[in-house]
């Protein structure tokens, strides 16, 4: 049973992560049934299907891999030119498709289009030159090469892989040439927009052991073997079984499209936050019974008519919101994942404290993967439940309560809090007394604060994820001040 929870789990996570590549994949699946076989889109070798496939899942999904800069420096982001980066990768698998067919199918007008293609590229990330870009420029080598190897040496090879294939000479280059234009396309174009400086920078820096800096190059061989030998495998085993089942053309073509968007997950995977960065909303409850005053929601500090049945799904945020950064543990560690020299000393590493106590992102019970989705609290045994000061006993109580329970709680025994109360699943309610070292937070979880009848509620919202420690450690904790109204 446990290891079906945990298939179960990875599934759920593998599909929340790359939603956007199931959906092109549907999309391209139903489209495919819209094309004829006599559209030059619908050839029997399925490159141009794959092509345009790969394309749009560069756009959905693409960045650059092999050139990663100094964490400490800050890099420069705009819309524009993550959207024109973006347009300047798509256009690198078209380009190697029509310099392929230029010559596969003799026909002139694909090297205009060729052509234009490939040189869109380097305007368009020219347009893109600040995106990404960090202040320290150190002495090195300059993107020259690596444009006069595109713009020139990518048509080379690519005319030459379409001649061969209309020579028609064995079935191994059958196999090879659209294997090996498929891995041409997908290196150049994961690497095509990384930026010099990056290497630049970490060539300057070195390793805190003092020894020089060599780039990883298992990404870019990656992109280029996997998918070209995965792309061999798929047509000899249909060439294999062809004669038994049936041989490989368009009917077929939902495979490539599925083979393009799994190396896509693969190769632009998204990389694991160091910390996720969270806010806490102050809210009000809104809706019911209670009286409002020009639409307005009532505050808890005014009376309610009837007995107060507060829902976590009507509430009403104010202008009071408390940042919070939370760790994901597990995710990586910082001197064997990233061992670079830094370039000025380090702040203090932050410390993961709440005002409840500590709070991370543990990993999931059940995969034992790295998970940031729901907030472990360790509570600091019960401290701030009761304090005592000059002979007054001041009491506080502290409630979670969850909008929407996980599955294996709707089946468990249910319970109210008065005998007239609507029953409500058992994980709704997290009562934090001193009998409790842990809770969990999720997105929508409402955070109720009572003290000497005041009571104040707080709505978590988990946010964007934090990559850098560095971001991590810039972030202020909040503190037990946050919280008391002056």
């Amino acid at each position: 049973m446990r290891r079906l929870q945990g298939l179960i789990r990875q599934v759920r996570s593998g599909v929340s992560e790359n939603l956007s590549l199931i959906l092109l994949f549907m999309v391209m699946s139903g489209l495919q049934t819209l094309v004829s076989v006599s559209n030059p889109v619908g050839r029997d070798d399925l490159l141009p299907w794959m092509m345009i496939t790969l394309s749009i899942a560069t756009f959905l999904r693409g960045f650059p891999i092999g050139g990663i800069h100094h964490p400490q420096l800050t890099r420069q982001h705009s819309a524009w030119g993550a959207f024109t980066r973006s347009i300047g990768m798509v256009l690198v698998p078209l380009a190697c498709l029509f310099w392929h067919d230029a010559s596969f199918l003799s026909e002139p007008v694909y090297l205009l289009i060729a052509a234009v293609l490939t040189l869109g590229t380097p305007i368009m990330l020219a347009f893109a030159r600040h995106e990404g870009r960090t202040a320290w420029s150190p002495p090195g080598p300059r993107g020259v090469i690596r444009w006069a190897l595109f713009i020139v040496g990518l048509p080379i090879l690519c005319l030459a892989l379409g001649f061969v294939a209309s020579l028609g000479l064995s079935k191994i280059s059958d196999i090879a040439i659209p294997s090996l234009l498929v891995g041409v396309a997908f290196v150049v174009t994961a690497t095509i927009a990384r930026r010099p400086q990056d290497a630049r920078q970490r060539r300057a820096a070195g390793r805190k052991d003092g020894q020089p800096w060599s780039p990883d190059r298992f990404p870019v061989l990656l992109a280029l073997l996997g998918p070209g030998l995965g792309m061999a495998l798929l047509i000899l085993l249909f060439q294999v079984v062809g004669d038994l089942v049936r041989p490989l053309d368009f009917t077929q073509a939902f495979i490539g499209v599925a083979h393009v968007c799994v190396w896509a997950a693969v190769i632009w995977s998204r990389p694991t936050a160091v910390a996720r960065a969270c806010l806490l909303w102050e809210v009000v409850p809104t809706g019911g019974s209670d009286q409002t005053e020009d639409g307005e929601a009532v505050g808890f500090e005014k009376p309610t008519e009837g007995a107060l049945r507060f829902n976590p799904n009507k509430t009403r945020r104010i202008n009071l919101v408390h940042a919070w950064v939370v760790p994901v543990r597990e995710a990586r560690i910082g001197d064997l994942d990233d061992p670079i020299r830094d370039l000025w000393p380090r702040r203090a590493p932050f410390v993961p404290q709440h005002v409840l106590g500590e709070a991370s992102f543990e990993p999931d019970p059940v995969t034992l993967q790295t998970q940031d989705t729901e907030i472990t609290l360790r509570l600091q045994s019960g401290q701030d439940v009761q304090q005592l000061d000059a002979g007054d006993v001041q009491t506080r109580r502290l409630v979670i309560l969850r909008s929407y329970v996980p599955m294996r709680f709707r089946r468990n025994k249910r319970k109210s809090t008065y005998r007239w109360d609507q029953k409500v699943p058992e994980g709704t309610i997290q009562i934090l007394d001193a009998s409790v070292d842990t809770a969990t937070l999720q997105t929508g979880d409402i955070l109720i604060s009572s003290s000497e009848g005041v009571a104040r509620a707080y709505e978590i919202e988990i946010g964007a994820p934090i990559y850098s420690r560095y971001e991590a450690e810039a972030f202020r904790p909040p503190q037990l001040e946050d919280y008391v109204k002056v």
